[in-house]
């Protein structure tokens, strides 16, 4: 999450500073300096994702501030490319999604924009270099790079896929987040905004009719 000034490029700071303390969201610098407040929306974990969507409206509320969203995936593409120059490369950023699968994004980045070349999956590590060959393909892109946490627990299956790039961050950067919003259409998700998940969770897949504990007693209306 990140607050986007209305300038080209957001200021460089610590990302913790970016959140103001308690009572201090309706500050004149926080009502009339901001563009907007902006929010990687994953994918990522869920619980994160939920507590970085739930805090980010909530300064949107306070503030009257627009809410405009990003990929995370995207964000850490972006990041990629600041450790090195990575024209016509195909930036795969991905993170371990657990039970032995990878969440993915495929992007050509230039500038403050990460161009999406195919769409953000989850995919088996062994089958990801697969995929990537099939994406380099179809984009007429040379090479791919990798980066992510996935890097540390699936390395040979990264490495078989394309190039690590093991100087880059495993975790997006709010500042990528900022640049992604500002470049992009600046649509304000306050009200619709989700965080993007790409599979069902763990409870979604064991309860897809909903937690069962909440249910209906026989015989007794818990809603009166």
């Amino acid at each position: 999450m990140w607050p986007a000034w209305p300038s080209s490029a957001p200021p460089v700071t610590s990302p913790a500073r970016g959140v103001p303390p308690a009572g201090a969201t309706t500050s004149s610098r926080w009502s009339t300096d901001l563009a907007a407040i902006a929010v990687g929306v994953g994918p990522g974990s869920f619980t994160g994702l939920r507590i970085g969507m739930a805090t980010a409206k909530g300064l949107c509320f306070a503030t009257g501030l627009p809410l405009w969203s990003a990929s995370s995936l995207a964000a850490l593409a972006l990041d990629a490319a600041a450790i090195e120059p990575l024209d016509g490369a195909l930036v795969v950023a991905a993170f371990d999604a657990r039970r032995d699968e990878l969440g993915a994004g495929f992007y050509r980045v230039a500038g403050d924009r990460a161009e999406p070349m195919a769409d953000e999956r989850i995919v088996e590590p062994a089958q990801l270099a697969a995929v990537v060959a099939d994406i380099l393909r179809a984009s007429g892109l040379s090479r791919a790079v990798i980066v992510g946490d996935a890097l540390a627990l699936h390395g040979a299956a990264m490495a078989a896929a394309g190039t690590p790039l093991s100087r880059a961050r495993v975790t997006p950067s709010a500042r990528s987040v900022a640049r992604l919003a500002l470049a992009g259409p600046r649509t304000d998700v306050l009200q619709t905004g989700t965080p993007v998940y790409i599979r069902p969770s763990a409870a979604e897949v064991a309860f897809p009719d909903g937690n069962p504990g909440t249910r209906l007693l026989p015989g007794r209306d818990d809603r009166k």
